[in-house]
């Protein structure tokens, strides 16, 4: 790391080493400068934040720095629920916009806490990723993801590629970990693309 003289040098003058105010506000963030919040994480990690470019784009730390749910004294807010790096992830969204999905399970943790924090556009990112990369081997769990948060668009999608590979997708591990309602619903698709009834009697056995 710099020393400390040398690191006070490179933070002096900061706000014009880039040219865009998101460029500033990442550079704010990546150095912790005038950070007034922080989350906190089971495993000790922390993450350090700006109430005010937060609560630009959500209106749920709208409500908790500035609204109804403001407590006087807050600064550390403990996370149970998303992981440290999924949460960064949307942080990082939030300040230029870029969300970098890197899998359907990172789609999937990341639309959870969009969804949490009300950040509508990071959702659509995420359920525009899935829509993109459904294939024999996550459908079932892209189904049932899309079930169970009503997102029809992804849902219908996902029905339609188990009626077109429904053999290839009866033999995959991932239908054998499917749920008794899935198993249910996906019994009543018509069309399915199967030999016979018996075939699709076995994948359920």
């Amino acid at each position: 790391s710099l020393p400390r003289v040398e690191k006070k040098q490179a933070m002096d003058d900061w706000q014009n080493k880039v040219d865009s105010l998101s460029l500033r506000a990442k550079f704010a963030l990546d150095h912790k400068i005038l950070t007034d919040c922080e989350f906190t994480f089971e495993r000790k990690d922390k993450i350090c934040c700006h109430k005010l470019i937060l609560a630009m784009t959500s209106p749920v730390f709208h409500a908790m720095f500035f609204g109804g749910m403001k407590h006087d004294g807050d600064h550390s807010i403990e996370i149970t629920d998303i992981e440290p790096q999924v949460f960064k992830q949307m942080v990082q969204y939030i300040y230029v916009g870029q969300s970098c999905i890197s899998s359907c399970k990172n789609a999937c943790d990341l639309y959870h806490a969009s969804k949490k924090y009300i950040i509508l556009h990071l959702e659509h990112q995420c359920i525009e990723y899935l829509l993109e990369h459904i294939d024999k081997e996550n459908v079932i769990q892209i189904y049932e993801f899309a079930q169970f948060h009503s997102e029809e668009e992804l849902k219908k999608r996902a029905a339609k590629e188990i009626q077109c590979h429904a053999t290839s997708i009866l033999k995959d591990e991932s239908f054998l970990q499917a749920s008794e309602a899935t198993l249910m619903t996906l019994l009543e698709l018509e069309r399915l693309n199967i030999s016979s009834e018996c075939e699709l009697l076995a994948g359920v056995e």
